[in-house]
């Protein structure tokens, strides 16, 4: 199952292929299309057009009233300041309510944070910008993802 997070469809972004959100852990299939994964980088110096504030918003969007987030195999990176910030408006947003117009909805509480990580800096990190604590798994991704299965 998937979700089109991104068309290039009338837009002026030439170039870039959609952009699709896989809803369940699986490698991507098809035998119409090839997909290839998108790495963003950790910098602080991140520079998108309409399709990056469109998707990391609709990230925030949903961050904002999820009930459970996994960070699998994520350090969250000093320097990806962008991540960071997302991620912070995200969990704030779980506490205050979204903002909209002025006001916020009503907040939806704290999602159950899990960070499967064997690096306890990463998992720090990613607590840090949560604002509480969260559930470490400490295992290699892999690892657990088999467990999982």
């Amino acid at each position: 199952m998937r979700e089109q997070i991104w068309s290039t469809v009338n837009t002026e972004d030439e170039g870039n292929d959609d952009v699709y959100c896989f809803l369940r852990w699986r490698a991507p299939r098809s035998t119409k299309r090839r997909y290839l994964p998108l790495i963003i980088p950790p910098t602080y110096l991140k520079r998108f057009g309409v399709m990056f504030r469109t998707i990391w918003g609709r990230c925030v969007d949903v961050l904002s009233t999820a009930s459970e987030v996994y960070f699998i195999g994520y350090s969250l990176p000093e320097a990806d300041w962008h991540s960071r910030f997302i991620l912070r408006c995200g969990f704030v947003n779980q506490m205050k309510g979204v903002a909209i117009g002025g006001r916020r909805k009503r907040p939806t509480g704290k999602a159950d944070v899990y960070v499967i990580n064997p690096d306890r800096g990463a998992y720090e990190r990613i607590c840090g910008v949560v604002g509480w604590k969260c559930q470490w798994i400490r295992k290699p991704w892999q690892e657990w993802l088999d467990d999982v299965a």
